[in-house]
């Protein structure tokens, strides 16, 4: 085990001790700091301004309510991250990642500190370093884990818009025009969102040769351009049930969207929330798996 497991082990064994379900394994995360870093840097590739932007990243365990919840926050800034681990009460700990964090993202760490038991130490290292020793495993996203980021949802897509049939294009085109309502910063594109539609495929079937017991479960999936904390948040919200598939676009404040995800229990009922909870336009778009496989492979 080189220097760098061995001061990750030992921060987040620290931080937390005595926990017995809010934990984390050391592999996951040192495979969500890997996850991170490449999208930092996926991020600063595509946005000119952003290579002096810092941002942050912050994953918890939120099982049990007994006991703290356990949290790593890695900012980068420049070429250099800084790594700091923490607890606080799950609830406490849920409330700072949706309502209290800082307008500045230097300032995350020292947030945390104000308000939770957050170990003294923190790691400081390159990217580049931090990329070299990380190891390669990743055992995946527990069901229990949450991950935050100051990085928008928006800017991650960057597959290939797929080529829609034009009838399913223009409805497409004018639903997300019609959630925006008078949006100027947060907007999504019909690219976007077909650039999207792949990914979360993709998602899915990983998901599925995790657990395969979901195979024949609906799936769903939320999209939102959430940038600015002006104006709403616009998003789609797609529900793959069998061979149908549901598109449906809304607007809404934007933590209320970022944490719409910790409402669903049936996927099923994901739209039906969705309108219940936030502004979702009347009109859906809908279409059949296999005609989405067959616009994926045509492009």
């Amino acid at each position: 085990m080189g220097d760098f497991e061995t001061s990750l082990m030992l921060l987040t064994r620290k931080a937390s001790r005595k926990l017995r379900d809010n934990s984390l394994l050391d592999e996951r995360v040192a495979g969500w700091l890997e996850e991170s870093i490449r999208a930092y840097q996926e991020h600063s590739s595509r946005s000119p301004s952003a290579d002096s932007e810092p941002h942050w990243n912050l994953i918890t365990t939120l099982q049990t309510p007994e006991e703290d919840a356990l949290f790593i926050i890695a900012l980068f800034d420049g070429d250099q991250a800084t790594i700091a681990a923490g607890r606080g009460e799950m609830n406490a700990v849920q409330n700072f990642c949706s309502r209290g964090l800082p307008n500045n993202p230097r300032e995350i760490i020292e947030a945390a500190r104000a308000l939770f038991n957050v170990q003294e130490r923190a790691l400081n290292w390159s990217v580049q370093e931090l990329l070299q020793r990380l190891p390669s495993t990743n055992p995946g996203a527990g069901h229990f884990e949450r991950t935050y980021s100051s990085i928008p949802v928006s800017s991650v897509p960057a597959a290939t818009p797929i080529a829609m049939s034009d009838e399913t294009q223009q409805s497409l085109e004018s639903l997300l025009s019609k959630a925006a309502y008078t949006n100027t910063d947060n907007l999504l594109s019909a690219a976007a969102v077909t650039q999207w539609l792949p990914e979360l495929l993709e998602e899915i079937a990983d998901e599925v040769q995790r657990f395969p017991e979901e195979e024949n479960e609906p799936q769903w999936g939320l999209l939102a351009a959430d940038s600015s904390f002006d104006e709403d948040a616009v998003f789609v919200i797609v529900l793959i049930d069998g061979e149908e598939i549901r598109l449906a676009a809304g607007r809404g404040e934007v933590y209320a969207v970022r944490e719409f995800d910790d409402e669903i229990e049936d996927a099923r009922e994901a739209i039906s929330l969705a309108r219940a909870t936030l502004h979702v336009e009347d009109e859906e778009i809908t279409f059949t798996r296999s005609a989405l496989q067959s616009w994926i492979d045509g492009s």
